[in-house]
């Protein structure tokens, strides 16, 4: 008996890592990802100065925040992506959708350390045209 709850203990562990990784993957897609990148996106905790990168995530393109979860992402180069999503396709939003593209919903920022701060190129979004 002790032999075959130690069995479901270790699946159910091995299932919750499983969702665990699956849920990052799909995170990452909402997020901007592509699979085929050579460049490997981790999720991270939000960093230290999480603050001064919201401020200019908000201040590049003069946006309000946009509704969502945040995520955090960074590459070995030091590169750090901040994405804003509410995990929801755009067929879920009638005046978002589109056909023949990537539904999901999401804007994200991705930030280069430079000697003057954190800079970015200014948020990036999927866009569906009919």
């Amino acid at each position: 008996m002790r032999k075959l709850f130690c069995l479901l203990a270790l699946a159910a562990a091995a299932a919750l890592v499983s969702c665990t990784s699956m849920d990052n993957e799909v995170i990452s897609g909402f997020c901007g990802a592509d699979p085929r990148d050579q460049q490997r996106w981790a999720r991270i905790e939000a960093p230290a100065d999480a603050e001064a990168y919201r401020t200019l995530a908000r201040a590049g393109e003069g946006m309000s925040r946009p509704r969502g979860e945040e995520y955090w992402f960074a590459l070995a180069s030091g590169e750090i992506k901040y994405c804003v999503t509410p995990l929801q396709r755009a067929s879920t939003v009638p005046e978002r959708n589109g056909s023949n593209c990537d539904d999901r919903v999401g804007w994200w920022w991705i930030f280069r350390q430079t000697p003057s701060g954190p800079e970015t190129r200014g948020v990036e979004e999927r866009i569906c045209l009919t």
